[in-house]
């Protein structure tokens, strides 16, 4: 939806440009979170990843993957979007896939050391959380 409003703003964007979620691509191993199509044709792949802490070795794993993704579907460019609860917001990648880009958000970097506190407590009470067998089925 988001991503939808800001191609909207770009001049001619709602002609050239649509978003479609999980996008369905088949052999694949990997089906980009977002893919936004221009003039109808793939252009640019997203893949969202969340974690505690993000190591550089999964972040090259995922680059290669969403790499051999963007060529199979012939995308312009590839991002990865981590959002990461405890690690620091800085990494240094190698330019091994130039057409990937990682941007790696750091909840430690966006929220004050009290709303953080707050936010990972609660993260973790409602990580536990299951619904009840009778809601699943019903």
């Amino acid at each position: 939806m988001h991503a939808k409003r800001f191609l909207r703003t770009l001049p001619d964007g709602a002609s050239k440009f649509s978003v479609s979620n999980k996008h369905y691509c088949e052999g694949l191993k990997i089906h980009p979170d977002l893919v936004v199509r221009r003039f109808g044709k793939i252009w640019i792949c997203v893949e969202l990843k969340e974690a505690g802490r993000i190591m550089p070795a999964a972040i090259q794993e995922d680059r290669a993957r969403l790499n051999d993704t963007r060529h199979k579907l012939k995308a312009h460019r590839g991002y990865l979007i981590y959002l990461s609860r405890h690690s620091e917001g800085h990494f240094e990648i190698g330019d091994r896939y130039p057409l990937i880009r990682s941007i790696i958000i750091s909840m430690q970097d966006e929220l004050p050391a009290e709303g953080f506190t707050r936010w990972n407590t609660e993260f973790k009470r409602l990580s536990k959380h299951r619904l009840p067998s009778k809601v699943l089925a019903g």
